[in-house]
């Protein structure tokens, strides 16, 4: 694992200098499957253009929403799919992944977090028993929402109880917090906002999160609800 500096942006907008990541910010909910591969195009360009990792922004694409990153020279490096969705995505009846699967990067394994579930607190949890070191997060919130507590704190809940580090891109603005949750770049949509990443082990008991894990699955079915529209993909 190698010292890294990641930024979040405005879409397409120029990294600053000496980024390796970039993760882009964007305040719709989501870009919509008849214009994802145009999306990811102009993704792929920036990357090959900055020679820079992008996470651009959440699309939908085979009935899922989605997350990517994109690689320097444009080709996709790993992929995720939403585990859960809010109540204003569930009436488009998408489809859900069953986990989260993180993927090697020169920088460590890393994972990504599409949009709520970084408040799900077995989304994270199971990411980093997986041996991801550094998490992603990219999420939508309605402006009824949008919150400074709301915004700040389920990254930083979630870096702590977790012992990762996270940078998340929310609406238009983003967070970095290290891995004991606190905050390296505090929530601001002035952007871009970059801070230089140095890859470190969870500081979290393995066993221990494997018994918060186990715990959190026997009740399951009161986090995590489908509601209607929700599909479980098996």
């Amino acid at each position: 694992m190698q010292q890294f500096k990641v930024a979040i942006t405005n879409v397409l907008a120029a990294p600053p200098k000496g980024t390796d990541l970039v993760i882009f910010a964007d305040q719709r909910s989501y870009v919509a499957e008849l214009d994802s591969h145009q999306m990811l195009a102009s993704a792929a360009r920036y990357a090959v253009r900055n020679k820079v990792y992008v996470v651009p922004e959440r699309f939908v694409a085979a009935d899922s929403l989605c997350l990517c990153m994109l690689a320097p020279d444009g080709s996709v490096l790993g992929v995720q799919r939403a585990c859960h969705h809010n109540v204003g995505m569930r009436e488009n009846n998408l489809m859900r992944a069953d986990e989260i699967q993180p993927f090697d990067t020169p920088f460590g394994k890393m994972a990504l977090i599409v949009d709520v579930d970084i408040n799900m607190p077995q989304c994270v949890r199971s990411a980093v028993m997986k041996g991801a070191s550094f998490i992603i997060s990219s999420q939508y919130l309605p402006l009824y929402d949008f919150y400074e507590d709301r915004i700040n704190y389920s990254v930083v809940d979630a870096a702590v109880t977790n012992g990762v580090q996270i940078a998340a891109a929310i609406g238009m603005g983003g967070v970095i917090t290290d891995a004991k949750g606190d905050f390296i770049c505090d929530y601001s949509d002035d952007l871009p906002i970059a801070a230089v990443i140095e890859p470190q082990q969870t500081i979290i008991n393995k066993r221990d999160m494997q018994k918060a894990y186990k715990l959190m699955l026997a009740h399951r079915e009161l986090i995590d609800q489908p509601g209607e529209g929700g599909v479980k993909h098996e």
